[in-house]
């Protein structure tokens, strides 16, 4: 199936909630594995295709993955400016990771250019830290592969090509000195006999990984199977994915499964908040305010 196929019919809207929906579902399948070896899940689960309950949370339930970026949302579609909680209840902490590219995948979703969806991403990341009350100020290394994430998701739900999508992000960072371990990332996504694929890694690999696990897949479903079944920061590696995928192959169908569906706990209404985000544009105060205070 080519992107195009996939995407028939899908409006920016659709394709905006499918990358937040995409986003929270692949945290929760990821979530009861969490910390578990690739070998450990393939032993016991295969591949991870259902929703598991695990120790804890019922099956279904996200993690503060997904609450980072409901947040993160609910802030560029002006619902909300408060911390909020950083972890659904009973739910262990997320990796800072996970956390970070989490937060920067809904400034994909407003109606803004590569520019502007670089700086509502970085100032997303920096807020994170910020209600996280981290004492490790944040970097190049993690402020990149964020704004580069929301680059990509962006152009998907601007209806491009997932080639078209990972160039742009490759031009922009480029254009920002971006960090060459990110550079050599985008320009290997998608060959198997290039990529590093790394689970447990940093967020650079994390990025890496699940990027290119939502590249190479035909399909949401497997985007999302294949990054949790990893392992390790399987919660993560499934949002990542999830978003990417989500916004490359939109939600008409059965792009996301319908029992993956019926399990979710989603900690809000998604797709009411994909709406008020590409009700966004260039002119709102909001992109105004984040291009202005966004460093880089």
């Amino acid at each position: 199936m080519t992107d195009s196929d996939a995407r028939s019919g899908s409006s920016r809207g659709e394709r905006a909630y499918a990358s937040l929906l995409g986003l929270a579902v692949g945290d929760a399948l990821g979530r009861p594995i969490d910390g578990d070896s690739a070998g450990a899940v393939r032993d016991r689960h295969g591949r991870v295709t259902e929703m598991l309950s695990g120790d804890g949370p019922a099956a279904g339930t996200t993690t503060a993955v997904t609450a980072a970026a409901v947040r993160s949302a609910k802030r560029l579609a002006d619902r909300s400016d408060s911390a909020g909680s950083t972890c659904p209840d009973g739910s262990r902490p997320a990796n800072r990771s996970g956390l970070l590219l989490a937060t920067a995948v809904p400034s994909g979703c407003p109606t803004w250019a590569a520019g502007e969806r670089v700086a509502a991403a970085a100032e997303a990341v920096e807020r994170t830290l910020d209600d996280a009350q981290s004492a490790t100020a944040v970097d190049a290394a993690e402020v990149e592969p964020a704004a580069a994430l929301a680059v990509i998701v962006g152009e998907l739900v601007d209806g491009e090509s997932v080639e078209n999508a990972v160039s742009t992000g490759m031009e922009v960072a480029v254009s920002r000195g971006a960090p060459v371990s990110l550079r050599e990332t985008l320009s290997v996504v998608g060959d198997r006999g290039a990529i590093r694929i790394d689970p447990t890694g940093d967020l650079s690999a994390l990025f890496e990984t699940a990027l290119h696990e939502a590249v190479v897949a035909g399909d949401a479903e497997e985007a999302i199977v294949s990054a949790v079944s990893r392992g390790g920061n399987a919660s993560a590696l499934g949002a990542v994915a999830g978003a990417v995928a989500g916004a490359r192959f939109g939600a008409s169908g059965d792009a996301v499964p319908a029992r993956w569906l019926n399990e979710l706990d989603a900690p809000t209404d998604l797709r009411a908040l994909a709406d008020a985000l590409v009700e966004r544009t260039t002119d709102d105060d909001t992109a105004a305010g984040d291009r202005d205070s966004a460093p880089g």
